[in-house]
């Protein structure tokens, strides 16, 4: 079996040699492992290997067949992979350098023109094809790949830009189904390099490219408590009240209402209440 970065291993027999190896891996670029000191200090891992895109060490072999090397043999792997012309490989995240975007490529086709999705120059375009822009494979130095948590901070920041948080009604990204969502939890989830999605709570919002749909949601709602205060007024005042009458909601969630408002909770409503009273006595 040939051997790669993803199959072999390192035995770490000191923590002056592991340190001696983190210097060298970090003199030919490579990722390392945030508590890689402290996993080999505290939890006995004396295995260095390759996994997920980083430096890491183990307790115990990994379950595909490993091939133990030494430090130097390792070394000369990194500089050796390095030096090979590299390709864009299908099913995987790119970081963009020359445009400060990324995209999930999804073919390449026979006239090396490749296809995907994800942010071009700031905004989000599902069915991207352009050979000049994704490059092509011997133009790969201009393209970083992205880990998962990576991708997944991008992604969050893209739907809350859109508008995505607890409370909102959207179609799902299929067209077929209405959910709401009902945390401000997000997740990345990878089922397969064909089948990838971003979560808010236990509803998909964004899946394979494609993002569901945000539905007009009303800013208030029969039983909330507000503030309200007549915009542009001369003398200042404010009204506070629970919202029982649905005129009174429609008035508010009216985009040319006059009013400013906020909603608040049900402690903060009494609290409003009462120093109102008080003043008035």
């Amino acid at each position: 079996m040939e051997r790669t970065l993803e199959n072999v291993h390192v035995v770490i027999y000191s923590k002056k040699m592991l340190k001696e190896a983190i210097k060298r891996l970090n003199n030919n670029g490579q990722n390392i492992e945030t508590d890689i000191m402290c996993d080999y200090e505290f939890h006995g891992n004396d295995l260095l290997i390759y996994h997920e895109g980083m430096f890491k060490v183990i307790q115990c072999l990994p379950t595909h067949p490993n091939h133990e090397i030494t430090l130097n043999d390792l070394c000369e792997m990194i500089i050796d992979q390095e030096s090979k012309p590299k390709e864009l490989e299908i099913g995987k995240w790119y970081y963009v350098l020359s445009v400060n975007s990324l995209f999930f490529l999804e073919t390449i086709n026979n006239r090396n023109e490749n296809k995907g999705y994800g942010i071009y120059y700031g905004n989000w375009n599902d069915n991207r094809q352009d050979s000049a822009y994704m490059g092509r494979s011997s133009e790969v130095s201009n393209f970083r790949e992205l880990l998962p948590e990576e991708v997944e901070k991008y992604l969050i920041q893209e739907a809350i830009n859109r508008g995505f948080k607890q409370g909102v009604s959207f179609i799902s990204p299929n067209g077929k189904y209405k959910y709401t969502a009902e945390s401000n939890e997000f997740k990345f989830v990878i089922d397969d390099p064909t089948y990838q999605r971003l979560m808010i709570g236990d509803h998909a919002i964004m899946v394979n490219g494609k993002w569901a749909e945000l539905l007009d949601n009303p800013k208030v709602k029969m039983g909330d408590y507000v503030v309200t205060s007549l915009k542009n007024q001369p003398v200042p005042g404010f009204s506070v009240y629970q919202l029982s009458i649905q005129n009174s909601v429609d008035i508010l969630n009216n985009p040319d209402t006059l009013y400013d408002f906020k909603v608040i909770d049900k402690d903060e409503f009494e609290r409003l209440r009462k120093d109102a009273l008080c003043g008035k006595q």
